[in-house]
């Protein structure tokens, strides 16, 4: 799929797909190293505009404002998850 670190190291956006076939973002970082997992719920999904959304939000000043920003924008719906074990 796609995994991409922010230049500074701060934040990891990694695509993939959940066990049903679904699509999601896994975010890593930020000041608090917390793990999030945005699960895509729209049923038609272009991954090239979750890779263009993924990688615009990597680098910007807000990564997690930016990743949201550009899901709305391509009226994509999702579910964010905090994931507090950190586990994989």
């Amino acid at each position: 799929m796609l995994t991409v670190h922010s230049r500074d190291g701060k934040h990891f956006l990694g695509l993939r797909r959940d066990k049903a076939g679904a699509y999601q973002i896994v975010y890593g970082g930020g000041s608090s190293r917390r793990r999030l997992i945005w699960s895509i719920t729209n049923q038609q999904v272009d991954e090239h505009v979750l890779s263009r959304c993924v990688l615009a939000a990597v680098n910007s000043r807000s990564a997690l404002d930016a990743l949201r920003d550009g899901l709305l924008s391509s009226k994509l719906a999702f579910e964010v998850d905090v994931d507090l074990t950190g586990g994989a």
